[in-house]
């Protein structure tokens, strides 16, 4: 079940979406480190809600803001935290309490080469 706020994989995925509005496809390593750039950091980010690389509103919120700067073709640069494990599952049992689940995922599923 896709997180609340973010779409799920099939309206992002190499070659769609954000991706494609990057241009991804068509961009060398040399369009990367050309010319200024905005630099953007955050310790999470919500791009999909199948890569679990986020825990809440604040990763959901920096997702919206590359996905933003990808629109407005801004030439930003995006810093972030990854890791194999991802953030865990959570769903509340019938007592009310929460329940987590690993949330373990390969990123190498979502990667493409560049250039």
């Amino acid at each position: 079940m896709p997180k609340p706020g973010l779409p799920d994989s099939d309206h992002i995925s190499p070659g769609t979406g954000l991706f494609r509005r990057m241009n991804v496809e068509s961009l060398s390593l040399n369009d990367y480190t050309r010319g200024a750039k905005i630099a953007y950091f955050s310790m999470e980010i919500g791009l999909r809600s199948d890569i679990p690389t986020y825990s809440g509103g604040l990763g959901v919120l920096a997702g919206d803001t590359i996905r933003s700067a990808a629109d407005l073709k801004l030439p930003i640069v995006v810093v972030t935290l990854l890791t194999k494990k991802g953030y865990f599952r959570q769903d509340i049992d019938d007592n009310g309490r929460q329940i987590e689940s690993p949330d373990d995922w390969n990123p190498h599923d979502f990667m493409s080469p560049l250039g």
